[in-house]
């Protein structure tokens, strides 16, 4: 494989596992905003929301890192694959069903319904498996040397994100 290609494949692995982290610490965090979108798409009753998204939080930060470890990178691809096709499944049950709750998938951190963001995120989830598991490179130096470069330019994209988000919400909700 050309080298170009190892790092465009990390970079994408690396994008990807920062999306999945952000998303899973703010579900740890705050669990309240998608309990109640579990609750009004899938019935799940209160006394087991906070645990489920905890799941499924924790579930994608273990997603997050194993994507980020050369050896166990096939098989986290997977698991991306599966957590893709959840979200295109949330966004099309949030669209189908004119779903006005927040998405609560960033925890409180956003307040817009789930929809066509949950099936592009989704989207995107399966296209990096489809790389991995398509393209399936050996792990040479130049993958190695750029996952962790792609890793830190995603999470300081992913921070900036959340601070994008969380300071935007707190200033709505901030008297005038």
């Amino acid at each position: 494989m050309h080298q170009g290609q190892q790092w465009f494949l990390a970079v994408a692995n690396a994008g990807i596992a920062a999306l999945l982290l952000f998303a899973a610490t703010a579900k740890l965090a705050s669990p309240s905003a998608l309990g109640q979108t579990l609750r009004v798409l899938t019935g799940v009753p209160a006394s087991g929301r906070t645990s489920v998204v905890r799941v499924i939080g924790g579930t994608e930060a273990v997603v997050a890192v194993c994507l980020t470890i050369p050896v166990l990178r096939v098989l986290s691809a997977l698991a991306v694959a599966v957590l893709g096709v959840a979200f295109i499944v949330v966004g099309t049950l949030a669209r189908v069903r004119h779903l006005e709750e927040p998405c609560g998938c960033f925890g409180a951190a956003t307040d817009s319904a789930p929809g066509l963001v949950n099936i592009v995120l989704g989207l995107a989830a399966l296209a990096d498996s489809v790389l991995d598991l398509v393209i399936r490179p050996a792990v040479t130096v130049a993958y190695r040397e750029a996952l962790p470069i792609g890793a830190a330019c995603a999470l300081l994209l992913a921070c900036v994100a959340a601070w994008s988000l969380t300071g935007r919400r707190s200033s709505r909700l901030s008297p005038q």
